[in-house]
């Protein structure tokens, strides 16, 4: 509620005289590095979860290893490439997925900027 967005700040009290702009301003500095952490974080272990779900279908394709016998390795490198492959779509995945989820927890506090950029995101989803 209102309330809370006032008084939240006065749990970081300490000794010394600051201003409420000063006080205000290390608050939203130090949530913010928090913030930003936390997004890495989130992006890193999203990848990782992609990569989990997408990476049973390198393994589909049996054929791969019979290219090895007849044209010198070629199987070994598209198995690697198909990894590389996955790899990158688990992170295109990752990024549009933690994009949206902060696009729609900003709705509360910047509606527009939510709106623009789930809009660029379907854009984006549309022709690519």
């Amino acid at each position: 509620g209102v309330f809370g967005k006032w008084t939240k700040p006065m749990e970081r009290l300490q000794a010394g005289k600051v201003t409420q702009a000063e006080l205000m301003a290390q608050y939203h500095h130090d949530n913010r590095a928090l913030v930003w952490c936390i997004r890495l974080a989130s992006l890193a272990l999203m990848t990782l979860a992609f990569d989990m779900i997408l990476s049973p279908l390198s393994a589909a394709p049996g054929s791969r290893r019979l290219l090895d016998t007849c044209a010198c390795s070629l199987g070994s490198m598209l198995e690697g490439a198909s990894q590389f492959v996955i790899l990158l779509a688990a992170l295109v995945l990752a990024v549009f997925v933690t994009t949206l989820t902060a696009s729609v927890a900003w709705f509360d506090t910047r509606p527009h900027h939510c709106i623009v950029v789930i809009g660029l995101q379907v854009v984006l989803y549309l022709f690519f």
